[in-house]
């Protein structure tokens, strides 16, 4: 398992149409961050960190990261050594920095974001979607909730559309990134069942969501108390007794 991590605040995680450089930056920033909150970093490493390219003279995405770190300068997140200007004037120019810890680290309300994540959904992916894959498994794992202090886990029980409309997805896309999400043993998916109800004098046969768990090491007999007390809180919320069987001739909701 990774021995680093970011804490990433909810509430930039739940933003709509999260800032997922910035996290990214933020991430490798701390990542470097050596005693004292000092460290050294380029515009160049960044932006190649993040499986992008640099780009000659002003280049879009040379912009956008000399403004996120142009931003953490001019708002005290970050100092930056009197022998050093920015923004460099070579992209692989040294920047040397000093945290500041009451602004840079995040202590409540947070979601981890480990080496072991990063790792598989920016910096080793070449996926052109990492950024919506980030986003996405973020969200997500915003709101997972562990067993603590005799507290039941909770999964995530969302439905499709609210979580791909969060983001700005299509539901093709968001399909595609969940099951690569899954793929990469980054979350895990139950199928809750189906319910039925009147709408009208109609009678309606619908499937409820799906449970997603991230995948942080836990034991199979782990997962499934999560996905049982999670099927619990769900059946109170759609005021049933129990879900009937998933219609796998029938959309995913």
């Amino acid at each position: 398992m990774g021995s680093y991590f970011y804490r990433v605040s909810n509430n930039l995680i739940r933003s709509r149409a999260p800032n997922i450089k910035r996290i990214c930056v933020n991430y490798l920033i701390g990542e470097v961050r050596g005693v004292g909150g000092r460290g050294i970093i380029s515009l160049q490493y960044l932006i190649n960190e993040c499986g992008f390219s640099q780009h000659r003279g002003g280049g879009r995405i040379n912009s956008v990261f000399r403004q996120i770190m142009c931003e953490m300068i001019d708002n005290g997140t970050l100092t930056l050594d009197e022998r050093y200007k920015f923004p460099p004037y070579h992209l692989s120019d040294a920047i040397v920095y000093t945290v500041n810890p009451e602004k840079f680290d995040i202590v409540d309300n947070f979601t981890k974001l480990t080496d072991n994540e990063f790792n598989a959904i920016i910096r080793n992916n070449s996926n052109q979607n990492k950024e919506s894959l980030m986003a996405l498994y973020l969200y997500i794992k915003s709101f997972y909730h562990q067993s603590v202090d005799g507290n039941r886990p909770i999964g995530f029980y969302q439905s499709l559309d609210t979580m791909r409309e969060h983001i700005g997805l299509s539901r093709y896309t968001a399909i595609r990134l969940l099951n690569e999400l899954m793929d990469k043993k980054l979350l895990f998916k139950h199928y809750v069942g189906s319910r039925q109800y009147l709408k009208g004098s109609k009678e309606i046969q619908e499937n409820v969501p799906n449970i997603y768990v991230p995948n942080l090491g836990q034991s199979q007999n782990e997962i499934k108390e999560t996905y049982q007390s999670t099927v619990d809180i769900m059946k109170d919320i759609y005021g049933v007794s129990k879900f009937l069987p998933f219609m796998s001739n029938s959309k995913e909701i």
